[in-house]
Formats: C-alpha cells, structure tokens, sequence
C-alpha cells in the first residue's frame, strides 16, 4: 500500500515521502508496493514509448521538468517523480536542479520486479531460464552461460508494442541484470562512442554492444573500434567484451560474440 505524503522544507520546495507498507502474510512479510499502484499504467508507456531505463536514480532535474508530464519526450523521468516512484534525495542550489532516486529499496525492487513481469510475461514459468543460475553465471565469469539463459529468456517475450526495438532489447537486459542486483550503466559515453550497456561485479567487468537485424561481428567491431574498455585498463577486474545480435524474426538474441581481456 502506498501513501504520499506532501512535505513542506526549507531545503526542498516540494518533496513526497513515499511510504511502502509491509503485511504480515503467513509467517513472512510481503511488500504491498505495486498492488495498490499504477504499474500497469507505467510499464505500458515504458514499453509502448520505448524510454531507455538507464540510470533512473541519480538523475538530476529543475522544478520546470518535473512539473510537466504532457510531453515528456525522450525520458519517463517527470512520470516517475509525479506518481511517486521517483523522490527527492538531494538539491543543489547553484545549479537549482534536484538529484532523484527511489524512496527506498522496496520501492526499486518493486519497480524492476514489476518491469520484469510485464517485459517478461512467462519468467515465472519457463523452465529453461533461472534467475538463480543467471546470478551464479555473471558472478563466476561464464558470459556464454549467461547469454544462452539470456536467448531463452527472450524467445519467450512479446515485442510488438515497442516502437524502437533496440532500446526494447537493451531494457530488457538491463531489467534483467536489474532484478539480479547488478550495478548496471546504459548509454555509456566515452571519447570515441557510447557502449550500450556495462555489468560491474566485483570480479568482472562485461561490456555489451547489441545490434539489430545485424551481426554479433559488427557488434564486437564496434566495441574494439571505439576502445570501450579502455576506462577499466588499470581495473583489477577481468573484462569480457560481448557483441550480441537481435533478430526481430527470431525475436531474441540470434548470435554473440565474446573475447576476454
């Protein structure tokens, strides 16, 4: 159950709490976040207007961009931060832009739990994929594990609704590493180009280039063109590079490559 409450400081000139209630259900406790929400409603503007769902926490925004949800062009952001999904952490006052995150983190598990559900309608009953063995293949280093769970996972999906399937695809990895508890970064820029999307452990660094109705090969060219893995050259971490294709016929991901440095 969700309430918002209006708080009224010197510091902010508005900010909501959004208080998550928890019930006693049996012998456990079950958060009752999106029950009584408008996930629904969310994920189908998500989906239907393909917004990336890259680094949602720690934006930063002035009051006019929150204020206005009628267009909210490229960003689901204003949407998120009006219907309480989204509150304020922190404001600066040089700059006059407040920085976002989730109120708590029932709310943000909740949030890509729900993602995962809509994205993924049969991940609860698809025998060939486990998110247990996902967690296992991304924090041992074994990407092509990952990847086959990864093409089970998405033969399984609808994509139709999506108007740009490359951020369709690319959202869905990243709800995906999202619900493991990775840290994730999407649209990553650099000097020469912008990686699609980084898994950090604490053991292993993945970098991804995905392409459409193309081939893993281009993928991997890009990777190595650009030097995507040029910021982690002093990083005590091992790096894979992963070029990954497509296929909008297959509806999933049709071919990978991957090279260890």
């Amino acid at each position: 159950m969700l309430a918002l409450l209006p708080l009224r400081l010197t510091k902010f000139p508005r900010k909501y709490a959004a208080l998550t209630l928890t019930f006693l259900v049996g012998w456990g406790l079950k958060n009752f976040w999106f029950d009584t929400g408008t996930s629904s409603f969310l994920v189908n503007i998500i989906e239907t207007n393909s917004y990336r769902l890259d680094s949602l926490e720690s934006q930063k925004r002035r009051e006019s961009q929150l204020n206005d949800i009628t267009d909210a062009g490229d960003t689901v952001i204003p949407l998120l931060f009006q219907s309480g999904y989204l509150t304020i952490k922190d404001y600066d006052k040089t700059t006059l832009e407040y920085t976002l995150g989730f109120p708590n983190k029932e709310v943000r598990r909740s949030f890509w739990d729900s993602l995962a559900g809509h994205f993924f309608k049969g991940i609860d009953g698809n025998p060939a994929f486990s998110l247990k063995s996902c967690i296992k293949y991304v924090n041992e280093g074994q990407p092509d594990d990952f990847m086959r769970s990864m093409r089970c996972l998405f033969a399984d999906t609808h994509s139709e609704a999506a108007k740009n399937k490359e951020i369709h695809f690319q959202n869905m990895m990243a709800i995906v590493a999202k619900m493991m508890g990775f840290s994730v970064r999407t649209e990553v820029h650099s000097a020469r180009g912008r990686c699609d999307m980084q898994i950090l452990t604490s053991d292993y660094v993945y970098i991804f280039e995905f392409k459409i109705n193309s081939t893993a090969s281009k993928a991997m060219e890009q990777i190595l063109e650009k030097d995507y893995a040029i910021p982690f050259e002093n990083d005590p971490r091992r790096v894979f590079l992963i070029g990954a294709n497509f296929s909008t016929d297959k509806r999933t991901l049709d071919d990978w490559i991957i090279k260890k440095i």
